[in-house]
């Protein structure tokens, strides 16, 4: 039933794409469209993360235009990572102390780049990035457009893109050197906008987080408060 849904709601995009354009396009109307995306503020996830054979609850909150905040929980004490505006702090009880510390310019770099909110792919002219279409190839036995994307500090990702439903099916990110592998699936349907609720990282070839997502809210973060390091 999910799907027929989905392949309903890219039916009229779903002709096949002849230019990396073209498949942005597709692959943007296959997850609710551009201008409803624009029309998002803020998201908030609730789920679970694996680490090593551990699962811990993980919450994440990330708003315009670049305010990003996360916190796991780990034999009952909280580990959170926040970023907002220009830096970023932290909270690890495990370090020693469960005061908040700033990030390192380096931690902090790394974090503004993830805590982008808009898609990239999806806003890639928006963004100043580059794209072009690469030789298709096969996912799991399934058809995808291979887009690559440029942007504008040299971070290279390439998207695998179902080409039956135009849904992103994984990520190859390359930036300073690193390779990080992102799979998507468990695709559902939250206030006429597609996205992923399961999400497998892996580097170098070996799955170092798994995302599992149960509850995705958009527009729900009023402020920036959340976002403060604690004095």
């Amino acid at each position: 039933m999910k799907k027929t849904l989905l392949i309903f709601a890219v039916f009229s995009a779903s002709l096949r794409a002849q230019t990396a354009e073209e498949v942005v396009k597709f692959y943007s109307n296959a997850l609710g469209g551009a201008d409803a995306w624009k029309k998002v503020e803020s998201l908030s996830f609730k789920g679970k993360v694996e680490v090593q054979g551990m699962t811990f609850p993980v919450v994440i909150h990330s708003k315009r235009p670049n305010f990003f905040y996360q916190e796991m929980e780990f034999m009952g004490k909280k580990i959170k990572q926040v970023f907002a505006g220009d830096r970023g702090w932290t909270i690890n009880p495990f370090t020693g102390s469960d005061k908040p510390q700033p990030m390192s310019p380096e931690q902090a770099k790394e974090m503004k780049h993830n805590a982008s909110f808009d898609d990239a792919l999806m806003f890639f002219k928006e963004n100043g990035s580059t794209i072009k279409l690469l030789d298709p190839a096969k996912l799991d036995g399934l058809d995808t457009y291979v887009v690559e994307l440029t942007e504008k500090d040299g971070t290279i990702t390439r998207y695998f893109i179902d080409k039956e439903l135009g849904l992103p099916l994984k990520e190859i990110s390359i930036r300073e050197g690193e390779e990080v592998e992102k799979i998507f699936s468990d695709f559902r349907q939250v206030d006429s906008k597609i996205l992923p609720f399961k999400m497998e990282y892996k580097v170098k070839g070996n799955v170092v987080s798994v995302l599992q997502f149960e509850q995705v809210e958009f527009n729900n973060v009023k402020d920036d408060s959340l976002f403060r390091m604690p004095e």
